[in-house]
């Protein structure tokens, strides 16, 4: 049976260093890997990677090394995650004091030295972590949609199946697109003025869960 995929975003201003990646994470037949680089703006950057489909994106830290940009990969990894609440992303660097001081979640940090490096069960552990995150945030993801769209099924909610369906609502488009989110204390009955209207939306974020992320077996 065909499986599909994940997604896997690099970034990174040097060819060799994306050869590198893409060399050691070829072995693993899971990945699809698509590679980026550094845009003159950021949001050009983001938009380019938001229109991608990834499940998950690798970022060098320092991609304004060689080239003439103002921002650097934890400025991407805050750009992505304010878009995308909780999306997988690794940053890579030769720096790790640096990007570890400028970053807020030090369990994303990595040495280049891993994937470029010749310790197989480092690069082996390196991986799994990879996969395991991917996996983890998609069923995060169907865990949610699955209780959210059940809950829209209801014909009558109690006030604690309201608010867990708004706090559903919430959660998705986060991890959709926060520009475009609806402020969650405005997703109460007196403002929405009727839960159904959460319904009529709750159809098009399942929709576009269901784009993205179509549960599947990979191995």
């Amino acid at each position: 049976m065909l499986m599909n995929k994940f997604r896997m975003g690099y970034l990174d201003e040097d060819e060799s260093d994306i050869a590198r990646f893409y060399d050691f994470i070829k072995k693993y037949d899971i990945y699809e890997f698509i590679d980026f680089k550094p845009k003159p703006s950021i949001e050009e950057l983001i938009d380019e990677i938001n229109s991608s489909n990834l499940d998950i994106l690798v970022i060098d830290f320092q991609i304004n090394e060689y080239v003439n940009i103002n921002y650097n990969g934890v400025k991407v990894f805050d750009s992505i995650r304010n878009k995308r609440r909780n999306f997988p992303c690794i940053i890579l660097t030769s720096f790790a004091d640096d990007a570890i001081s400028e970053s807020f979640d030090t369990h994303i940090v990595y040495s280049k030295s891993i994937p470029f490096g010749s310790d197989t069960e480092s690069k082996k552990l390196f991986e799994f972590k990879i996969r395991k995150s991917i996996e983890h945030y998609i069923n995060e993801l169907q865990r949610a949609s699955s209780e959210f769209a059940e809950l829209t099924s209801l014909n009558n909610l109690t006030l604690e199946q309201e608010n867990r369906l708004i706090e559903l609502d919430d959660f998705l488009e986060s991890s959709l697109n926060n520009d475009v989110k609806l402020p969650k204390h405005l997703k109460n009955l007196q403002h929405v003025g009727n839960i159904k209207e959460l319904v009529v939306r709750a159809e098009d974020i399942l929709e576009k869960l269901d784009a993205l992320y179509v549960p599947t077996e990979k191995k």
